[in-house]
């Protein structure tokens, strides 16, 4: 059975008829309709996610959901590769993988349906608030920069750490964060690190075991973004890593490159899918967390 080919120029009316038309043909049982219907259905773009995953979950056509699992993996590899790729020629280049770009990436993984450029213009908005009440407290010096960032981010829209639900892995993916302003230690961290980079203030993250803080080289103080922004001493930091069972070592207080940032985000997804039985995404990303290592 012959599947049209994929035509940009046709009108949004055509478009949504070839897609239902392609849904239709999901319980198809000719392996080789199966396989061009999920190439078509790659083809159309992560808007089609959602219709996917509601055919897996009650479309009562075994086919049918095992086509619609298909064609959903091969959209949530689709981000994958591309982060392989950048964080490749990152290498090769001798730079940092940007990290915005990273865990946008990550976050279409997860959900392929989301529009990357709302993270973008999420950002920007909450960086032009900074901004402004920046302005308001005329301070000039680092530490009004910082307290300005903490108002925007903490007490004006109410960013908070996800205590009650950790490991819900909505509380690592940043569009999901940065809708629902409840997050993990290095999801919120990343969030903050990005709009402080947008506004000029100079942080950066740092991957304590067990935790995950921001740090002011300016100020010479750690942020523990999970609790509200407080300001955490080196010595409370040491204190934390020895009173839960690890062995202090200076190095863990050191600045995180954006790779490791990145990796330790990948790892608590993987971890997070695990205890929610997503066992695709949890095996899909640890898989790529050792390729990225080398392992």
């Amino acid at each position: 059975m012959p599947i049209v080919n994929y035509n940009p120029s046709v009108t949004s009316d055509s478009q949504e008829s070839r897609t239902e038309a392609l849904f239709a043909l999901l319980d198809d049982a000719d392996e080789n309709v199966a396989q061009a219907v999920e190439a078509k259905l790659i083809e159309t773009g992560g808007s089609v996610a959602p219709q996917l995953r509601a055919v897996m979950q009650s479309n009562s056509s075994t086919a049918a959901r095992r086509n619609a699992e298909r064609a959903l993996r091969g959209l949530q590899e689709q981000p994958l590769a591309a982060l392989r790729r950048m964080i490749g020629e990152a290498a090769i280049n001798g730079r940092e993988p940007d990290l915005e770009c990273a865990v946008t990436l990550l976050s279409k993984f997860g959900h392929p349906e989301i529009d990357s450029k709302a993270i973008h213009t999420a950002l920007n908005q909450i960086s032009l608030s900074v901004h402004e009440e920046f302005i308001r407290s005329r301070s000039a010096d680092e530490l009004g920069h910082i307290l300005a960032i903490n108002a925007v981010f903490f007490e004006n829209l109410g960013f908070t750490g996800a205590k009650d639900d950790y490991y819900d892995p909505d509380c690592s993916y940043i569009h999901s964060v940065l809708n629902g302003k409840k997050g993990i230690p290095v999801a919120l961290a990343i969030i903050y690190m990005l709009i402080a980079e947008r506004s000029g203030a100079e942080v950066y993250g740092v991957s304590m075991p067990i935790h995950f803080l921001v740090y002011s080289p300016v100020l010479n103080i750690f942020l523990d973004i999970f609790n509200g922004g407080v300001f955490v001493s080196r010595d409370d930091c040491k204190e934390f890593i020895e009173k839960n069972g690890v062995e202090f070592k200076e190095h863990m207080l050191e600045r995180a490159d954006n790779l490791s940032v990145i990796l330790r985000l990948m790892r608590n997804l993987a971890y997070s899918h695990s205890r929610y039985g997503d066992l695709w995404e949890s095996e899909t990303l640890m898989r790529f967390h050792a390729e990225l290592l080398g392992k």
